[in-house]
């Protein structure tokens, strides 16, 4: 790992989520998305620990700043404090609703809400600027992905562990390679579409908070109904294999759209479709 205080940032955090993921009990869904969370924090810190980033120091940061951001949501939630939208439906009691699902909705508020605004805070506007030092940043957020996938078949097999009704699990057993291709799929897309919204959220901040502000209230919106597309009946992988994850932030701050009518390239998204904002959704808890 690049040097010895990322590494000790990167074990004071698992040591955290150890601790927030038995706090849990065996019958809180939190469990799903806190459990999927420390053991991929595990595998981002075996990957850094190999040097397998370009800059380790930065991505030791992004992990970091990123995890940290879904902690605070996880407790001030717990202590009864108000979190944003995406977040409070994602962390509601869903009693019945499938551990698969479960870590969906976590993964789709924290991928699509928190992860551009993290980004922002680990580029500073001179980085931004930087041609070469953004290109060296895309690898190494692109190799994220990589060390994601590669636990995709240990998770499954998790999920699959867990049981469930006779012929749901025989279907799961059926569309497994399936999920898997709709999982590299959609993640694929999450990843180019948060690298725009936070090129988005970069020039807002360029014009002052007040745009930041008005852009961040955007994407909060159009995350929260991101997650209650999640949370339709269904095979939830192959449909949003279909219609995608991610949410794209448009060029135009009077204008939003929940999903790109295409797969952006990884060279960069397609321009925007303007339509008309979303309804804020509402909180169920």
């Amino acid at each position: 790992m690049h040097g010895d205080a990322t590494a000790a940032r990167v074990q004071e955090l698992v040591l955290r989520f150890e601790a927030a993921h038995a706090e849990l009990g065996p019958d809180d869904d939190q469990r799903h998305f806190c459990g999927l969370y420390l053991r991929s924090t595990r595998a981002m810190q075996r990957e850094l620990e190999a040097g397998g980033f370009r800059d380790g120091a930065w991505v030791g940061d992004l992990v970091v700043v990123f995890a940290t951001r879904y902690l605070d949501a996880l407790r001030s939630w717990r202590a009864g404090a108000a979190v944003p939208l995406p977040w409070e439906l994602a962390l509601q009691p869903r009693p019945g609703v499938p551990p698969l699902v479960q870590q969906l909705v976590g993964l789709n508020a924290h991928l699509n809400f928190d992860l551009p605004q993290v980004l922002l805070e680990v580029l500073d506007d001179a980085d931004v600027a930087d041609a070469e030092l953004m290109r060296r940043r895309a690898a190494d957020f692109r190799h994220v992905d990589t060390v994601m996938l590669r636990r995709m078949p240990e998770e499954s097999r998790r999920l699959r562990a867990l049981g469930g009704p006779a012929a749901a699990e025989l279907l799961s057993r059926l569309l497994y390679p399936l999920n898997l291709l709709a999982s590299r799929h959609w993640l694929v897309q999450a990843r180019v579409l948060v690298w725009h919204n936070a090129a988005e959220l970069s020039r807002a901040r360029a014009a002052g908070p007040d745009a930041l502000r008005q852009r961040t209230t955007d994407l909060e919106v159009l995350c929260a109904a991101a997650v209650d597309e999640v949370l339709r009946p269904g095979l939830v992988l192959l449909r949003l294999a279909r219609t995608g994850f991610g949410v794209r932030l448009p060029q135009r701050p009077q204008r939003a759209t929940a999903r790109p009518p295409a797969v952006p390239s990884a060279d960069g998204p397609p321009a925007a479709t303007p339509a008309a904002p979303p309804e804020p959704v509402r909180a169920r808890r």
